[in-house]
């Protein structure tokens, strides 16, 4: 869900995937993020809320709520422009995650070479957690 704003790399922005299932027992999946700029720091966060509507973030849109809001440790980065984060549901911020409850996830980043605010945000992603 949300619209990815343009980048310096692509007209359409970075999406961002689930890679794997969204099982807490199988506890084997991770984020995937494209189209970001080669060499640049970004950060996967999420919620229990939805922010709706969206607001206004940087060069894109901030589309996971406030309340609950939690920084998830550095991704992987790639020069290519892709990012990836395991989610380890047995340990940190998302151990209290149980069968049924649903997070929003999205991806921060720098874009200095699209000028602006020089940060900009992924699409978003509901995951709702099976067993």
């Amino acid at each position: 869900y949300c619209i990815a704003s343009p980048n310096s790399v692509s007209a359409s922005g970075a999406p961002i995937s689930l890679d794997g299932l969204p099982s807490v027992s199988s506890n084997s999946m991770s984020l995937h993020a494209d189209s970001l700029p080669s060499n640049q720091a970004c950060l996967f966060f999420c919620g229990p809320l939805k922010q709706d509507p969206p607001v206004s973030f940087g060069d894109g849109l901030r589309c996971v709520g406030t309340s609950g809001l939690s920084r998830l440790n550095p991704p992987l980065m790639t020069a290519s422009g892709s990012a990836q984060r395991a989610l380890d549901l047995t340990s940190g911020l998302l151990s209290s995650i149980q069968v049924g409850d649903t997070q929003h996830f999205q991806l921060w980043y720098r874009d200095p070479a699209a000028g602006g605010a020089t940060y900009n945000l992924s699409d978003a992603l509901e995951i709702t957690f099976c067993p």
